[in-house]
C-alpha cells in the first residue's frame, strides 16, 4: 500500500501534467518553490492543509481527489474519468473559503433546483 505522502504526491503530478504545467508554473501560483513541489510530488516530503486546499483550488479539484489512492489492484477506479463525479468532489473545494451568506445562498439554489427537478 502506498503511503499517503506518496499517494497525494502521486494525485498532484496528475493534476499538475494534465494541464502542461510545469513545476514552475504551479510553484508560481502558490508561491512555493518547484523544489518543493517535486519533493511534494515524489512523496519525499508532505504538505500542511493550507497548501493542499491551494492545490485543490488551483486544479478544481477536491481535497479527496488529492489524497485518495486512484488505484485498486493496479487499476485506475472506474469513477476517475466521471465529470460529473468530479464536479460533485470539487463542491466542497469550491465552498471552503464561501462566508456564511454565500453558502446559504448556495444551499438555497440547490434547494430550489432539487425542487423543481422533483416538479418534473
Amino acid at each position: 500500500m502506498n503511503s499517503l505522502k506518496k499517494i497525494i504526491g502521486e494525485n498532484i503530478r496528475h493534476e499538475r501534467q494534465l494541464r502542461n504545467m510545469s513545476l514552475d508554473d504551479l510553484g508560481d501560483i502558490l508561491g512555493l518553490t518547484s523544489g518543493f513541489i517535486g519533493l511534494v510530488e515524489r512523496g519525499k516530503r508532505g504538505t500542511d492543509i493550507e497548501n493542499l486546499l491551494q492545490i485543490a483550488k488551483v486544479f478544481e479539484t477536491s481535497l479527496d481527489a488529492l489524497t485518495t489512492d486512484k488505484r485498486l489492484d493496479g487499476k485506475l477506479r472506474e469513477n476517475d474519468d466521471d465529470p460529473l463525479a468530479a464536479a460533485k468532489s470539487s463542491l466542497f473545494t469550491m465552498a471552503f473559503d464561501l462566508d456564511e451568506a454565500e453558502i446559504r445562498f448556495i444551499v438555497a439554489v440547490i434547494s430550489e433546483l432539487k425542487e423543481l427537478r422533483a416538479s418534473r
